[in-house]
């Protein structure tokens, strides 16, 4: 989250169409769940791509509040848009 809030700070101007990353919300840092998938919502963002260490928690929880626009992280995967490629 700092990460986006740092980009929309700086260019404000500009879209974000995407957040990726582990986002390491297992174990201690599952009590800041809730208020991190609200937090994402204010981005609007098209595409949110979690990768394994997001902890299983939140990807229930990203994936209840986002649906499509969550997709995993993959060694090879192709990502658009509209989601998942191949």
């Amino acid at each position: 989250m700092n990460v986006l809030h740092a980009a929309r700070t700086a260019i404000p101007e500009e879209t974000l169409y995407a957040v990726k990353g582990a986002f390491h919300l297992s174990g201690e840092n599952e009590k800041i769940i809730p208020q991190t998938v609200a937090d994402i919502g204010g981005f609007d963002l098209p595409l949110i791509i979690r990768a394994h260490c997001t902890g299983w928690r939140a990807v229930n929880a990203l994936d209840g509040a986002y649906r499509e626009r969550v997709v995993p992280a993959a060694v090879g995967k192709f990502l658009t848009l509209g989601g998942a490629a191949g």
